[in-house]
């Protein structure tokens, strides 16, 4: 069993869409003890995520006031495999894989000197895991959305947006 820690970097100041809640595009990092990891990794069954979110804004502008969920698609990366097959990837224990995997609870707000995007303003951790459920020969690309509330909208109140990324791990054996 492996465990592997994903870090996300949030900039409040990043260009945001004009939908009914803005998205903007969330930056990852996997790591693997303290060594960052390059380009996509392969996470097999039972290996453990723990998701960290770190606020990467500049300092002076507004920032993140709270992570309200993390939420993790899983889709399947192998066209053979048959929707029917699929284990979703991910699960907050073994035997509770779900699709999407939506995590709400989160360490308190800390503040935090460096991380893989360097110094944060602060950062959440999920408070539990997360356990690669894959079963043998299935894979699957994961596209994490993290749902934070910061800032000022017009009215003087925090806004809430949306920060995704593009598919980045493929869990699941190797085929």
């Amino acid at each position: 069993m492996v465990a592997y820690t994903w870090e996300f970097g949030i900039d409040w100041n990043a260009v945001e869409t004009a939908d009914a809640i803005p998205e903007s595009y969330l930056r990852g990092c996997l790591k693997l003890g303290s060594v960052l990891q390059p380009g996509t990794n392969v996470a097999l069954h039972l290996d453990t995520i723990t998701f960290k979110i770190f606020d990467v804004t500049p300092t002076g502008t507004a920032e993140v006031g709270s992570i309200l969920s993390l939420e993790i698609l899983s889709t399947a990366a192998v066209k053979s495999q048959a929707e029917a097959q699929i284990h979703y990837g991910l699960g907050l224990e073994p035997s509770q894989p779900t699709i999407p995997l939506v995590i709400t609870q989160f360490s308190d707000k800390t503040p935090e000197t460096s991380s893989a995007f360097g110094p944060a303003r602060a950062s959440w951790t999920t408070q539990a895991p997360v356990y690669v459920t894959a079963a043998q020969g299935q894979r699957f690309l994961l596209t994490p959305r993290v749902l934070a509330t910061g800032g000022t909208g017009g009215t003087g109140g925090n806004v809430t947006r949306l920060f995704s990324m593009d598919p980045e791990m493929v869990v699941g054996a190797s085929l």
